[in-house]
C-alpha cells in the first residue's frame, strides 16, 4: 500500500444539517441555558463562544468562555451538549463516502484530516457512524497535535509520522485554501469536494429573514445535508426545496394555533392530509394537550351517505363530541366540506369544529356564514389583488395530486359491522387513476423517507419554534417563485408526473418537453405551459420569452 488519499472530515465527509458553522451557534445558544432567556443574552454568549476558539479545543474554550449568566450550564455540561447537537445535526456525503471506499478497493491508504476543537474521539466515532472508518485507517486532529492544515505544518507531520511521499499522496477536501492550494505546495496531489447549495438553497443563504435566528442558512443547510446524503434522484429537490419546507412548516403552525386556542384534537382528513398527518405524528409526541387522528372521509362520503352513518362515524372517532374543541385538517377546500360538518353537528347537538387549511378557493359564489377556519393562502378574497396569492393558487393540481401524493383509495362511504362498529368504505379505485407517476411506490417510498427525515431535523433544529417565519418568508416566497418561475433543475420530477386532460380525458404529462413548432405556435392544452417552455428552453431563452410577454 504505496499510494495514500486523505480526506478532510467537514463539508466534505460529514455535512452539518445547520448549514454553515455560523448557524450551530445559534443552535448551540437555544440550548445552553437551564431557563428560556432573552436573545440579548442569548447573543451575547455567541459572541463570547466564537471568541473563546482561540482556545483550541472544546474543553478549553468552555473553560475560558468570558461570559457569565445565573442560568447559564456548567462547563462540562456545555461541552456534553455541543457533543450531543453536533452528533444529530451531522450527515454523510454519500458522494465522498463513494470516493472513500474507490480509493480503498485501489488499495489507498485512507488518512482523516481536520482542522478542528473538537476531540479525535467524537469525530472518529462520526466517521464509524456513517460508513467511513475502517481498521487500518489514521486520523489527525489539528488541535490535539498544535499544527494545522492550513498553515502545512499538518502535512508535514502526517508525512513524517506515516512516511509518506508527497507525490504518491492525493488530498480531498472543501476548503480552497487548506485544503486545496496548501497541500500543492508540497508536491501533494489534490482535488476539491464541493457540496454546493441548490438554487433555492443558495438563495436562503443569503437572506436576512430573522435577525434573531439564521433561519434562511439553517434551513438551506438542512435540505442540503439530506440531499448530499442521498442517492441523486428526480424527486429530491422539489421534495426537500419545495414539498417538505411547506408541509412541515404548514403543520407545526397549525399546532402551534391549535394549542393557542385550545383544540385538543387535529383531524387529517383524507387523502390529501396524509402526508401532514405523517409529519404530525412525528412532532405530536412533544406535546400532552393535544392528539392528532385521521379522518376517512371525501365530498361523496360526506354527501351521498346518510347523515346517521356520518354522524354515526364522527362519534366513533369523536370528530362529533359536546365535551371536546376539535378541527379538521386539508390541504385545499372550498369550505363547504366544514359548513356541512358543523351544520350537520349542530344540528345533532355537538360542538362545532374549526377547521385548518393550506388553500381555500373559491369555485363559484362566496359561501355565507362560513365557521371560523385558518388557512396559508385564502384564493377567495385576494386573488384579485394579490400577485403572490394569484401566483401560489395557479397550481393548485401540484397541491393536492403531487406535493400531497399518496397510496390510499378513495372513501366513497360509511357503514356498520355487525358488531355495531361504524368504518369507512372505500373505492377499488387508486390516485392511479386520476393521476400517474412512473415508479409510483418507489416515489411515495423516497417521498416518505426524505420528509421523514426532514421533519426529525427541522425539530432538532429548533425550527419548529420559528414555523411562522419559516411558512412566511421561506416556503410560500420559495413555492410562489417556482410557479412564476418554474426553474429547470426541479422540474425533472414532473415530467414524470401525468394528469387527467380536461377536454380530452386522456392522460399526459404535466410537464413535457416541447418541439420546435409546439414552442413557437404555444401549444395548446398543456397542463402547465410555463413549466414546459422552462423544460424545452434554456433559462436565459426562457427568462427572455416571458419579460418579452410582460
Amino acid at each position: 500500500m504505496d499510494y495514500t488519499s486523505s480526506f478532510d472530515i467537514f463539508d466534505t465527509c460529514l455535512i452539518r444539517s445547520c448549514g454553515p458553522s455560523s448557524s450551530l451557534y445559534d443552535i448551540l445558544a437555544s440550548e445552553a441555558f437551564s431557563k428560556p432567556v432573552s436573545y440579548d443574552i442569548r447573543h451575547e454568549f455567541i459572541i463570547a463562544r466564537i471568541n473563546a476558539e482561540s482556545h483550541n479545543n472544546l474543553q478549553s474554550i468552555y473553560n475560558n468562555i468570558e461570559f457569565s449568566h445565573e442560568h447559564l450550564l456548567p462547563a462540562n455540561k456545555l461541552v456534553e451538549n455541543e457533543l450531543s447537537i453536533e452528533n444529530s445535526l451531522l450527515k454523510p456525503s454519500k458522494k465522498v463516502l463513494a470516493l472513500v471506499n474507490q480509493c480503498r478497493i485501489d488499495g489507498h491508504r485512507i488518512i482523516f484530516i481536520s482542522d478542528m476543537y473538537l476531540p479525535s474521539s467524537f469525530l472518529r466515532k462520526q466517521l464509524e457512524k456513517w460508513g467511513f472508518w475502517k481498521d487500518g485507517d489514521t486520523l489527525y486532529v489539528s488541535n490535539e497535535i498544535q499544527k494545522t492544515k492550513s498553515s502545512g505544518e499538518l502535512f508535514k507531520y502526517i508525512a513524517e509520522k506515516e512516511n509518506l511521499c508527497f507525490k504518491k499522496w492525493h488530498h480531498y477536501g472543501d476548503n480552497l485554501k487548506s485544503d486545496v492550494i496548501t497541500p500543492r505546495k508540497y508536491g501533494i496531489t489534490s482535488t476539491q469536494i464541493t457540496t454546493d447549495y441548490s438554487l433555492y438553497q443558495k438563495k436562503w443563504m443569503d437572506s436576512t429573514i430573522c435577525p434573531q435566528f439564521q433561519l434562511g442558512p439553517i434551513m438551506a443547510g438542512l435540505s442540503r445535508s439530506i440531499a448530499l446524503s442521498e442517492d441523486k434522484n428526480s424527486h429530491i429537490a422539489i421534495t426537500l426545496d419545495l414539498i417538505a419546507p411547506l408541509l412541515v412548516s404548514f403543520v407545526c403552525r397549525i399546532i402551534n394555533h391549535a394549542r393557542l386556542h385550545g383544540i385538543t384534537h387535529l383531524y387529517f382528513c383524507a387523502r390529501d392530509s396524509k402526508t401532514a398527518y405523517e409529519i404530525a405524528n412525528q412532532i405530536i409526541h412533544s406535546y400532552n394537550d393535544i392528539s392528532v387522528h385521521y379522518l376517512y372521509i371525501s365530498r361523496q362520503a360526506l354527501y351521498e351517505s346518510s347523515e346517521e352513518n356520518v354522524i354515526s362515524y364522527f362519534k366513533h372517532v369523536g370528530l362529533a363530541s359536546k365535551t371536546e374543541s376539535t378541527a379538521i385538517v386539508d390541504i385545499r377546500t372550498t369550505g363547504k366540506s366544514l359548513k356541512y360538518i358543523n351544520d350537520l353537528l349542530q344540528k345533532r347537538g355537538f360542538n362545532p369544529i374549526y377547521g385548518y387549511f393550506f388553500e381555500m378557493y373559491c369555485t363559484g359564489s362566496v359561501l355565507p356564514h362560513m365557521p371560523p377556519y385558518y388557512c396559508e393562502i385564502n384564493s377567495v378574497y385576494n386573488s384579485l389583488s394579490n400577485t403572490k396569492t394569484r401566483s401560489l393558487s395557479s397550481q393548485g393540481i401540484l397541491l393536492e395530486m403531487f406535493f400531497s401524493i399518496h397510496e390510499e383509495p378513495k372513501t366513497i362511504g360509511y357503514t356498520t359491522t355487525q358488531e355495531g362498529i361504524p368504518h369507512p368504505v372505500f373505492s377499488e379505485s387508486t390516485d392511479e387513476e386520476d393521476c400517474l407517476i412512473n415508479n409510483f411506490n418507489q416515489v411515495i417510498s423516497v417521498r416518505k423517507k426524505l420528509i421523514s427525515r426532514y421533519t426529525d431535523s427541522f425539530i432538532k433544529l429548533h425550527l419548529h419554534e420559528y414555523a411562522d417565519d419559516c411558512m412566511k418568508q421561506i416556503a410560500l416566497p420559495t413555492l410562489a417563485n417556482f410557479f412564476t418561475h418554474p426553474e429547470k433543475e426541479y422540474l425533472a420530477s414532473l415530467t414524470e408526473f401525468q394528469v387527467r386532460n380536461e377536454y380530452s380525458s386522456k392522460m399526459q404529462p404535466f410537464v413535457e418537453h416541447l418541439s420546435v413548432f409546439e414552442v413557437l405556435h404555444r401549444k395548446k392544452g398543456l397542463s402547465w405551459h410555463k413549466g414546459s417552455m422552462a423544460w424545452t428552453l434554456p433559462q436565459w431563452l426562457y427568462k427572455l420569452h416571458y419579460k418579452k410577454q410582460t
